[in-house]
């Protein structure tokens, strides 16, 4: 049996009911492709699920040809290849969409995933305190410093964020957008993010406690830089930095510092005193980076978090810009203004998602199944009827997903703008928000 591959010998097979006889062009090819791609709604992703199924139906019918007749057939590979760019731009586009929404909702999220890690950090550090001193061990009770410096190192956070979200873009080629999602940059960015935290609370923590000193540690890898790989296991003070700096002074830095704890080492706390100034500026920050995000959520949920996030933040600043006084004015009036543009973004969002004109008052809001936006659902319908709002995803393959859009269903059926039955997945079942009007319940 000859080597050959299987593609479209025949797409016009792929409508038929009888096996070809003869091979048609691949003109006549293209044009049958597309012709089932508009079937199934004429947007990228779809076309490359029409194409699919012709593709697969027509090898299928030219290897059946080739069994019955002996005769290789006719490949066009051109098809073949337009079929396979269309899976991997299909494929690459719901990578970067998944991966926008997880970098989002860890913005989302950033408040507390590192207030954790603190929590986290400071119950290690207590227990070595504990194991080491006993009873006798120092009790940090207030942390001034805390506040300020998660409000830093989350305005830090967020600015990586911001960098992953702005490097992806729909990609010309597949493989470098394959290997971005699995070399998985948001774990990269939470990793050094954490690492740096843990380093400035080792500092602030240790001289809280009245700690003076720490032992040098590196990863003991080939990754360490001579420099450090020369303090490994030095004894240094905090006082008295080497001229390296202190673990985590140097960008990408991986040590850490091993607090020296002998009873008659302890000394009287350091405890570093914030500056406020510095701290609203931070949370000034946080908020900016938040909002910014919150267009851009895709699920519904997702830009709550982010505006609650945001609104915590700037809550938090403005105490502390009123108990500057004069100096903090300036600051205070930044905090006023940032949350005065967090509440109409927020209004924005929600006039989104507001019931749309003319549908019914009893017709109970729920949340969409994907979390993009809301559902408002006939309660006599068994689920069968309802009205989805969604929000818009500028990256999706379907132009009528683009933009803020209306799934309008009545038993079961989806309807267009002007309320007759079309096909599920089509152009026309996905109405934008501004030509929506709803025409009562269709029978």
């Amino acid at each position: 049996m000859p080597e050959f591959h299987f593609s479209g010998r025949a797409l016009s097979c792929a409508f038929s009911p009888h096996t070809a006889r003869s091979a048609p062009s691949f003109a006549d090819e293209h044009e049958a492709a597309f012709s089932a791609a508009s079937f199934f709604g004429s947007t990228q992703a779809q076309e490359a699920v029409a194409l699919s199924l012709v593709i697969k139906t027509a090898e299928h019918k030219a290897f059946s040809q080739y069994l019955r007749h002996g005769t290789p057939p006719l490949l066009p590979l051109a098809l073949q290849q337009q079929r396979e760019d269309f899976f991997h731009k299909t494929l690459a586009l719901q990578q970067q969409e998944a991966l926008v929404a997880k970098i989002i909702e860890a913005a989302a999220r950033s408040d507390t995933f590192l207030q954790r890690a603190a929590l986290k950090h400071r119950e290690a550090f207590d227990t070595v305190l504990q194991r080491t001193l006993g009873t006798r061990a120092p009790v940090l009770v207030d942390e001034p410093y805390l506040e300020g410096t998660l409000l830093r190192y989350q305005a830090r956070y967020l600015r990586r964020l911001q960098a992953l979200v702005a490097d992806i873009n729909p990609p010309s080629g597949t493989k470098t957008l394959l290997f971005k999602a699995a070399a998985d940059p948001l774990l990269s960015t939470q990793t050094q993010t954490l690492r740096e935290l843990e380093q400035i609370l080792d500092r602030q923590r240790q001289q809280a406690a009245g700690i003076q000193e720490y032992i040098w540690r590196t990863e003991g890898d080939d990754k360490v830089r001579p420099s450090h790989a020369e303090n490994d296991g030095k004894t240094c003070s905090w006082d008295d930095p080497p001229d390296t700096g202190h673990p985590g002074s140097e960008a990408n830095c991986r040590c850490h510092a091993e607090p020296v704890i002998e009873e008659e080492s302890i000394a009287a706390p350091v405890v570093e005193e914030a500056s406020s100034a510095d701290t609203v500026e931070a949370g000034i920050n946080v908020a900016t980076f938040l909002i910014t995000l919150i267009p851009q959520a895709r699920a519904a949920a997702t830009a709550v978090r982010l505006a609650q996030n945001a609104e915590r933040s700037l809550l938090a600043v403005r105490r502390v810009a009123v108990a500057l006084g004069e100096r903090g004015a300036p600051l205070l009036r930044r905090v006023t203004e940032t949350l005065r543009g967090l509440r109409r973004v927020r209004q924005q969002q929600e006039d989104i998602f507001k019931r749309p004109e003319g549908v019914p008052e009893d017709w109970i809001r729920v949340p969409a199944k994907k979390g993009d936006g809301v559902k408002y659902v006939d309660p006599s319908s068994d689920g069968q009827t309802y009205v989805r709002i969604s929000r818009g995803n500028p990256n999706a393959s379907q132009q009528g997903q683009q933009n803020d859009y209306i799934r309008w269903q009545v038993n079961g059926k989806q309807l267009d703008k002007n309320g007759d039955v079309v096909l599920g997945k089509s152009e026309e079942s996905h109405i934008p928000l501004e030509d929506f009007k709803f025409k009562g319940i269709l029978k």
